[in-house]
């Protein structure tokens, strides 16, 4: 008999769709599996390792254990006084525009170097004031200096120009590594 009202047939499904529930779970198995396998290794090592540490101590003598400790101490001193200078500031930063700013007739005899108030106080000597003039000014011109301040001139027994300079530093940045 001949049907009027087609019959639906029944779709099968593509080949993806049947295996990848089996994939999934499959690799759900592996990674738990894999889990519990890394976790068992991981604390075989840690008895492992226990047992060495264990086995390398009892063979230690008295002698070398107390070696031991006074190393771990000089240790740990060497490591306080390393977190102590990484925040101290270098001299020898603030002091490099020395070598490029200083006049040839001017002689520095005493440096002053105040870090909380970021200050340098220097005391020099000079043949002439125009050295003396010249010296402030390029000390004026050095981005490194704040402010210059000329705060005794005097004339020597030897007829040198004594005189004390002080220079202010700009404040310090902020070091973000804190």
């Amino acid at each position: 008999m001949v049907q009027v009202i087609p019959r639906k047939t029944a779709q099968q499904g593509s080949f993806i769709k049947k295996v990848l529930p089996w994939f999934s779970l499959l690799l759900i198995v592996i990674v738990v599996g894999a889990y519990f396998l890394l976790d068992y290794q991981g604390k075989k090592t840690e008895n492992l390792l226990k047992e060495k540490k264990d086995e390398i101590a009892r063979s230690q003598t008295p002698e070398q254990t107390e070696l031991q400790q006074r190393v771990l101490g000089f240790q740990k001193k060497i490591d306080d006084v390393i977190s102590l200078l990484k925040d101290r500031e270098k001299v020898s930063d603030s002091l490099k525009f020395l070598e490029t700013y200083v006049h040839p007739k001017i002689y520095f005899n005493h440096l002053t170097i105040d870090f909380v108030g970021r200050a340098l106080n220097i005391d020099g000597s000079s043949n002439d004031f125009t050295s003396l003039g010249q010296q402030i000014f390029a000390f004026q011109q050095d981005p490194f200096i704040k402010n210059v301040e000329l705060s005794s001139v005097g004339l020597s027994d030897q007829g040198d120009i004594r005189f004390s300079i002080k220079l202010f530093l700009p404040d310090k940045p902020k070091s973000a590594s804190k």
